[in-house]
């Protein structure tokens, strides 16, 4: 299984259980977090660099409904299963707005001219901010994915750069 369909699942799952869960990629684990409004929880580290690692020890795991628990521990094992190699996403890209678009001062650089849209379900938003990581924005997109942001907003995407992310 590769992580971008091990993401997706795991959202198809908290929206089903009505959960806001959400993977981050660490240096050694893949981090699945619980998240409430603007705090979120670990609930489960997977192994990036070994197959078959998962550990669920997480207070937060424990006070989960056993079916989503199940249902969980059956991807997660899934994935863990899956040989790293296997495991690599689709390229992503970051979408930066060009210097002609700009209503930001040059003073300021375009470090703040990402596209990035809102995670939680509550909103329907787009913004423009950095190019940073946040649990509470999504900013690095397939190119699936942006069809379906540009389509969804209404987004003219010959006003950004299309930006290759590298690995993270």
């Amino acid at each position: 299984m590769r992580i971008d369909e091990l993401e997706k699942r795991v959202q198809d799952l908290g929206r089903l259980y009505n959960v806001d869960l959400r993977l981050r990629k660490g240096m050694n684990y893949i981090f699945l977090d619980k998240c409430d409004f603007e705090t979120c929880h670990v609930l489960v580290l997977v192994g990036t660099k070994q197959t078959c690692i998962i550990n669920t020890d997480m207070f937060h795991f424990i006070n989960l409904p056993d079916g989503l628990k199940n249902e969980l521990i059956e991807i997660l094992s899934e994935f863990a299963k899956t040989p790293i190699d296997e495991r690599k996403e689709e390229k992503k890209y970051q979408y930066q707005l060009k210097d002609k678009y700009s209503w930001i001062p040059e003073e300021e650089s375009n470090m703040w001219h990402f596209l990035n849209v809102k995670l939680n379900g509550c909103s329907n938003e787009y913004i423009l901010l950095s190019s940073d990581n946040s649990p509470y924005y999504k900013n690095k997109f397939t190119d699936k994915e942006i069809k379906e942001v540009a389509e969804k907003y209404n987004i003219d995407l010959n006003m950004f750069d299309k930006i290759e992310v590298e690995d993270e």
